[in-house]
Formats: structure tokens, sequence, C-alpha cells
């Protein structure tokens, strides 16, 4: 049997009788299957090359001359399609070889045979930017998990997303391991919600953001994030913004690799005196700008999300680079504002009301956040502190300054003038204001900053706005949760000091299961707890939770409500119930009346314990509840 170094060879001397060299058409397939160098002119050992590759492809040996880089992110039809087309380029008969048109046609359809397969393969709540996308599939050799599956999926999305001037390098484990110490201690910066973030060097310093949950029940969140961060940082770039350099993946964790910031966050260091007053502004100044460029510059609009301290990172000359991208949320250059039906992102503090309230998210949700940010820089204080009169910040500042008093406030680590201070106070409260229409865009923002833009009529429109307003309860917030992302549970009890709510927060739950007017106007009645009961009916009833992003309606009590009103909530009913349908129509009924959005008319307790004994017909309200949905809808 001949080798196949001998076989090429006579393959070689074979080629040479070819009476017409290679066209354009040649050239292009060849090199697109296989790794050989440009054509600018054939010479033997590419003449014969591309002899054998002809020879592959009639023989059906297409494993053996494809590039290993290719060989599972493009389907086997796909990979024959491609292989018959290179086969017509490399006809010996010049007039047989299709045209270069007739080239790019098919190539075209290849592409769009590629498209539909991952369209079939891909789960249809696979999204980045909170939006889904196409993305190129590994067939799974793995274990037949959707997480082995996504993995791959993010493995060859993070190889082929590159930017204008930057591409991702894919770095080995034993590397990551090297830079890290093995994952020292020494090294370890802080954790986020997915696993730890470390410091390392290649030989430049580095930082790496470890996501481990990919082998569990919440890997989207962390696929999810990792496909948000890479595709803004590798698309966008601005001087302000966090650069990312590359990525590993090894088992069920992804590590992302980004530019070392040697001074830590802005949360670890505002209440160091090395924070003086240029430095802060720089900070601040800073910080705006990558929104300014997120908001109107960048190639799509996108919304952070999530602007704390935390995820501003400082260099060595404490010039702020905004980080933390994973819950990024992008909206065309069209439109600002979207109704958004997943779960609301953030960190306790700096949501915006009007997205906790409605779930709609706009560029001032972003501005409501610096405006914490902004505060919280001013006056050296936490955006929630359980010590203070009024436990947000928010609230707190606004008081003292319609008082007058301000300045008592202030960081007495900062030593300028108080009309400088009186400023960014003010610059600060424009951007908290409840009503996000009236709050100021994040380029208005700059300018005032700079000083090219006059707050005086902003400030006074606030000021007869605020005095316009009647007086809202503050409430107290106790965080039982080891991590600042909001996703609550709704667990209610009171202080021992008359008049004085308190909310209880644990992780695992959405801030739509607590009533929507405590969240809103921090109003606490009777009726909260009405609505958290009947979210627990919805539960119980259906068997299904309060959030599930493989939903249409990610959320429990919409979902319910639509498919009530369409006359197929039987459908999720838990099929473990065996009752009369009557009786449970009755308890969805039940479970949607406490729900509704109007804290005045949904049931008191003892009303519905009346409808769960029978003793109380839920008719009548039942259909006025029908009727005010269909107004709504």
């Amino acid at each position: 049997m001949l080798s196949i170094a001998s076989k090429k060879q006579q393959q070689l001397e074979a080629g040479k009788k070819r009476i017409c060299p290679l066209s354009i058409p040649d050239c292009f397939s060849c090199e697109c299957i296989l790794r050989i160098p440009n054509l600018g002119s054939i010479d033997e050992e590419q003449w014969g090359l591309a002899t054998w590759a002809q020879d592959s492809i009639k023989e059906g040996r297409l494993k053996q001359i494809v590039d290993s880089n290719l060989s599972g992110r493009i389907s086997r039809k796909c990979l024959k399609e491609f292989a018959l087309l290179a086969d017509r380029c490399l006809h010996s008969r010049p007039k047989q070889r299709p045209t270069m048109a007739e080239v790019v046609v098919g190539l075209e359809s290849i592409l769009a045979l590629q498209e539909r397969t991952d369209s079939q393969l891909l789960s249809k709540d696979n999204r980045f930017f909170g939006r889904r996308v196409p993305t190129f599939l590994f067939p799974s050799n793995l274990e037949n998990s959707v997480e082995g599956t996504s993995l791959k999926s993010l493995d060859a999305y993070l190889y082929t997303v590159v930017g204008e001037n930057q591409i991702l390098h894919r770095f080995d484990f034993t590397t990551i391991v090297y830079a890290t110490e093995n994952f020292s201690e020494a090294n370890k910066l802080s954790r986020h919600t997915y696993g730890f973030v470390y410091k390392g060097k290649l030989p430049m310093h580095i930082t790496i953001t470890e996501y481990s949950d990919f082998g569990t029940g919440v890997y989207t969140h962390a696929y999810e994030g990792c496909m948000n961060e890479a595709s803004v940082l590798v698309k966008f770039e601005h001087e302000n913004m966090i650069q990312l350099l590359g990525y590993c993946i090894e088992g069920t964790k992804v590590y992302l690799l980004y530019d070392f910031a040697s001074n830590a966050t802005l949360k670890d260091l505002i209440l160091d005196p090395i924070l003086d007053w240029n430095r802060r502004y720089k900070i601040i100044l800073g910080v705006a700008r990558a929104l300014v460029y997120l908001h109107n510059h960048a190639p799509i609009r996108i919304i952070h999300r999530d602007v704390t301290p935390a995820n501003i990172l400082l260099d060595e000359s404490f010039h702020p680079k905004l980080s933390s991208f994973g819950i990024a949320m992008a909206v065309s250059n069209e439109e600002d504002c979207i109704d958004h039906d997943g779960l609301v992102c953030g960190t306790l503090g700096y949501i915006a009301p009007e997205y906790h309230q409605t779930s709609k998210l706009s560029t001032k949700a972003d501005v409501y956040s610096f405006g914490v940010l902004v505060l919280e820089t001013v006056t050296g204080q936490s955006a929630i502190d359980h010590t203070r009169a009024d436990t947000r910040l928010a609230s707190y500042a606004k008081r003292k300054w319609l008082e007058g008093t301000f300045s008592d406030i202030i960081d007495p680590r900062i030593d300028v003038d108080s009309i400088l201070m009186t400023k960014f106070v003010e610059i600060g409260l424009l951007c908290v204001q409840d009503d996000a229409s009236v709050r100021p865009k994040m380029e208005e923002v700059v300018d005032m900053l700079l000083g090219t833009s006059s707050l005086s009529f902003p400030v006074s429109e606030m000021r007869a706005k605020i005095n316009g307003e009647p007086p809202h309860f503050d409430c107290k917030v106790h965080f039982l949760t080891y991590s600042e992302h909001v996703i609550v549970d709704q667990v209610f009890s009171w202080n021992q000091v008359p008049n004085q709510p308190t909310l209880a927060v644990n992780q695992g739950r959405s801030p739509e299961d607590i009533a929507p007017e405590y969240i809103q106007t921090s109003k606490l009645s009777t009726k909260a707890d009405v609505y958290s009961f009947g979210v627990l009916v919805l539960e119980t009833v259906t068997g299904q939770s309060v959030i599930d992003h493989t939903r249409a309606d990610t959320r429990l009590a919409s979902y319910a409500k639509r498919k009530w009103l369409e006359g197929t909530f039987p459908d999720i009913i838990d099929p473990r119930i065996d009752v009369y349908s009557i009786l449970m129509t009755n308890l969805v009924e039940i479970g949607l009346l406490c729900v509704q959005t109007d804290a005045s008319v949904r049931p008191k307790m003892e009303e519905v314990v009346d409808m769960l004994l029978g003793t109380s017909s839920p008719t009548l309200s039942v259909l006025e509840m029908r009727s005010r949905m269909n107004e709504e809808s």
C-alpha cells in the first residue's frame, strides 16, 4: 500500500500534466477549505495540493482535508456543499468552472443553510444584549446536556466575535493557572455572582473573571453574561471602558481576561483619603463620558443597567474604567425605551423606579444609577445605610438639600468651595428624579459637569416639583443576601420602632413578586401581603416558578393572566393535580384577584378566606377584573 507521501507525490506528478493552471475560483475555494498559502502564483506543491484536495473530495475524505479549526463549527451538510463548490472550481476544463458571481451565490446559499441549522439547534432563549442571536453550534459530542451545548455555542461565539481593531484570543488553561499562581488566595480580588475575580501576570498584569456556573441550573445567566460582556467589549472601544483581552474555557468554567486596574474599584477607595476632589471629579466625568458613548455613539445603543462604584475600575492614574457588561441591554438607535420582559437586574439602591415598577427600560435608567454614584462620590456615603434616618441616599440627600443643610453630608475629606459641592449635589439630584422624563440625558450631564450648561432652570423646576409632591413614607431595606444583585424574596416583618416598616430581602426571587405600590412609592399596607399570597396561589396551582425564562411571559403572574384571558389556563395547571377543572378555575381566579396592580381592588385576606371556603362568590369581582384587564390590553 502506498504511503500518503508517495501518493501525494504521484498526484503532484499527475498535476503537472494538466493543460490549464488554476483559475481565480480554484484559488479561492482551496484556500477557504485548506491551510495553504496565498495563491498569487501556483507552484508545483500548490498544484499538487489542489489535485490531492480534488481527489479527496471525490472520494468523500473531507475530514482529511478540512482545517481542524473549522471541524465541528460547520454542519456536515454545509461542509459537503462547500466541498462540491470547491470541486467545481477545480475542474480541469475552464469552461466547466463557475464564474466568481456563481461562487458568491453558492457561498451565500451555504451560509443560509448553516443559519437555518443553527436556528434549529439554538434554544429560543439564547440571547445576548437581552435579544436572540444566531450562533454557530458545535454538534455535541459530550453529554447531551443543554449546559454542554450552550458552552460549545459560547466557545464558537467567542471564537468568531471580532471588533474593528480587535479579536479575542483564546488562552489555554495552563496559562491561566500560571498567571494566577494556581488561583491563589493572594491573587483573589473579589467574588461576583458566578465566581471569583483574580489578578494575574502574563507577563503584563491582567484581571481574570471566572464564570463557574455552567454546569449548574443557573448556567443560562452566566452564558448570557459572557456573551454580553464579550460582545460589548470587543466591538465597542472607549478610553473609559475596560478592555477585554481574551478568554479561556476549561470544563464547565469560562474565564474572561481584561487589562489590569491596579487601583481596584471606586467602591474600594471611596473612603480612602487618596481620592482627593480632582480625582473624584475625573472619575465622575469619565464615567459620564463612557455612558454618553454607550447611549449615543456606540454602533448600537447600550443600556448598562448596573452603574455602581463596584463596577468602576481605577487604573494607576485613577482613570475610571466602566466594567461589568454582563447584564447590559441593547436597543436600536431609533428607540430609547423598551418593555423588558425578563428579570429586573441591577444593584439595590441604583435601580430606577420606573424599571422596578413597569419594566420600562431606557437610557434614563443609567442616568438614575449615575446620579446615585455622583451622590456617593460627593458624600462618601453608601447608597443604602440603615443607620440614617433616610435609608436611601437619594432620599437623604434630597431632604438635606431642601432643608438647606446638605453641606452636613459632604465628605469632610473634600476640601473645595461649597458652591462647587452644591453644583455636584444638584447634578446628582437631577439624575435621580422619580420621573424619568425630566431627568437629563447623559450628554446634558456632561455639559453640566464641564460648566458649559447652566443648572439654574432645571434645578428650579426640580425644587418646585419636589415641593409640590406629597411626602413619601421612607421604607428601610435590610439585605439578607451575599449578592447585591436584585433577585429577592418577599418576606415582611415589623421593627419595634412605631411606624417604621422593614422589608427583608432574600436571594431567589424577582422584585415583581413584591407588591408594585410598595416598590414604587414605599406605601406599605396589608394589601402587599395579599399580592404575595396571590403569587403563592398561582405557584401552588401551576407548579411553575415565579420567574421562568423559557416562557413567553417570564413572570408567572403575567403568564397566568394571559392564559386566563385566552381561555387556555387549563394548559398551565400542574398535571399532578387530579381534581375538577371548576375548582382549579376558582383557585386561578382567586390568585389573579390578589395580584392585581391596583392595591385598592385587591380583596382583603378575610374575603380571600371566604372565597377559598366557598362562603363568598368571587363572580362579581372576577367580572370586574376581566373588564379592567381587557381595557388595559
